[in-house]
């Protein structure tokens, strides 16, 4: 983990995933010592060291912040010009989803704060927690 250079997205949605995955099962090492089958992991078996654990806990993600989403034809999109609405598949007051890359990390609500707009962070699926 000691190399400077960027951490593809896909790169980053494995980590997340491989931290998730070990959070959610803190006691499949104890398993693993009883004999008890396990099933077979999505991401690399192999457990982050304290070190690497510390490392990425630093490394900064893009967080995007989707406001909601539609399906158009392709000639409807090309003719986008300033101006033009695209109605989207959320109403005001819906949640919005918060995301890293591709991964869903929670969920919450636009507001505007001193002229800026912020989310308000109503529920994290499947915490993950910095510890």
């Amino acid at each position: 983990m000691g190399s400077d250079r960027p951490l593809s997205q896909k790169e980053i949605d494995l980590l997340l995933q491989q931290i998730a995955g070990a959070q959610a099962k803190p006691g499949a090492a104890e398993k693993a010592d009883q004999g008890t089958p396990q099933e077979a992991p999505s991401a690399p078996s192999r457990e982050l060291t304290p070190e690497e654990r510390a490392w990425l806990l630093k490394v900064e993600v893009d967080v995007t912040v989707s406001l909601g989403g539609t399906a158009m034809p392709l000639k409807d999109v090309l003719s986008l010009k300033p101006g033009s609405s695209v109605l989207l598949d959320r109403m005001v007051g819906d949640p919005v989803d918060i995301l890293v890359g591709s991964l869903l990390v929670a969920r919450g609500r636009l507001l505007v704060q001193d002229d800026q707009y912020v989310v308000e962070i109503l529920d994290v699926p499947g915490r993950v927690s910095p510890s």
